[in-house]
């Protein structure tokens, strides 16, 4: 077994107060005289404790373990041909030593519940660190960062003339689902979807709105069926339910389900094929593991609603690969010089809709520091954040699925205290 630097530390300075002593007892036997057998007796019994004391410390030393921080080396990320160009921390002009402390601190769990944390500076990727057993091959899920991905897709079907324009009622693209309409829901635009603008009756998605949606036969039947408690586009309120309204949307407007008209456009330009997009009544099933603390039901979903994707919560993916929405947006709606989708549709879903919401149309706007910034967000804090003015874009995943008040104050820290600081100190 390798001593850890504590114990080594620990160790010398044992034996340099074993060394001492012993010094000690033949220095005054010399300057005494001492030849007796008392005082050879004296200096055994002392080398025969101080043996005894350096065995029982070894014992409690390894039993307690070493908890200083483990050694990382900052290695650039591995050019894997997905698509991103790769370079190092200091050619990137970011402080190489303060991204490897923070690195540290999440090794040995100073900074809790992250699985992996990823940097790209000037469209390139810099950091690609993983924890938790996660690595850049491993899928994870998105939850409500789905919806950003969502909006992408209609901004790409708006571009390519099968949606007028994001104004058009929802009636419009609803196919059957439009016979469950009132009269004041005709009024609902794609756009009021977008920027939870909707009006429909909700009190948040951890609210008794929300744990009903995932035991619905039916989350679209659910949604439309809600009361109208607001003309539309005038009070935001943050709902997955308006999210699930997208799904049939896309189905009805390009004849695909939205995880095939991804794949076939969004996901073909910026080469992401390690992904799974979950439909709406795989929503139990395919959760990543105990983090909604419910009782799972068992429904039995009528066949049409069943191949719905999920487009409020139904991504998994590689956090690679969510990067490359970030940058997307960052680059005004441009990957390798080419445009997927136009730069008035990035503009609009990165600005603000109704005022005071800081929301976009399904992107979250945020002040990081003096930065202002957008980002996608999703349940147990996976993020997509978009800095702008430092052209960076900046990945975490994170299972924060207990206490996210606690996590989103520790990840703030990290993007003030290390990430901004280290791009801008360097």
């Amino acid at each position: 077994m390798r001593a850890c630097n504590g114990q080594r530390k620990f160790f010398a300075k044992v034996a340099a107060t074993r060394s001492e002593t012993q010094n000690f007892i033949t220095f005054n036997a010399n300057q005494s005289g001492w030849h007796t057998l008392a005082a050879q007796a004296l200096s055994a019994m002392m080398s025969f404790m101080m043996k005894r004391f350096t065995l029982i410390t070894s014992i409690l030393l390894i039993l307690i373990g070493c908890k200083e921080e483990a050694k990382y080396e900052y290695q650039i990320p591995e050019n894997t041909g997905d698509g991103w160009q790769t370079s190092s921390l200091m050619d990137s002009d970011i402080d190489t030593l303060l991204i490897s402390q923070l690195v540290s601190s999440i090794q040995t769990n100073k900074f809790k519940n992250i699985d992996a944390l990823l940097i790209v500076k000037d469209g390139k990727l810099v950091l690609d660190e993983y924890f938790n057993g996660y690595d850049k091959n491993k899928k994870h899920k998105l939850w409500s960062c789905t919806k950003s991905f969502s909006s992408a897709l209609i901004g790409i079907a708006i571009d390519e003339g099968q949606i007028r324009n994001e104004n058009d009622s929802i009636i419009e693209y609803l196919g059957t689902y439009a016979n469950k309409l009132n009269e004041s829901q005709n009024a609902i635009t794609i756009k009021n979807v977008l920027e939870m603008g909707t009006g429909l009756e909700w009190n948040g998605d951890l609210t008794e709105s929300g744990r009903k949606l995932p035991y619905a036969e039916d989350m679209v039947n659910y949604t439309l069926e809600l009361p109208q408690e607001f003309k539309p586009g005038t009070k935001f309120q943050y709902s997955s339910a308006n999210s699930m309204l997208l799904a049939p949307i896309i189905y009805n407007a390009t004849g695909q389900q939205a995880n095939e008209f991804a794949k076939n456009t969004l996901f073909k330009e910026l080469g992401i094929e390690n992904y799974e997009w979950n439909k709406q009544a795989e929503f139990w099933t395919k959760t990543a593991g105990d983090e909604i603390p419910a009782k799972k039901p068992n429904i039995s979903y009528e066949s049409n609603y069943a191949e719905l994707t999920n487009t409020a919560t139904g991504l998994w993916m590689t956090p690679r690969d969510m990067s490359k929405l970030g940058q997307l947006y960052l680059n005004k709606g441009k990957w390798e010089n080419k445009q997927i989708i136009s730069e008035s549709w990035i503009k609009k879903s990165t600005t603000e809709q109704i005022s005071g919401s800081d929301y976009g149309l399904h992107w979250k706007l945020i002040q990081i520091g003096e930065y202002q910034s957008f980002y996608a967000s999703g349940f147990g804090l996976q993020r997509i954040f978009v800095i702008p003015k430092l052209n960076t874009v900046i990945v975490f995943t994170q299972n924060w699925y207990q206490n996210q008040p606690k996590g989103n104050k520790q990840m703030m820290k990290i993007l003030e205290e290390y990430i901004i600081k280290a791009i801008k100190s360097a």
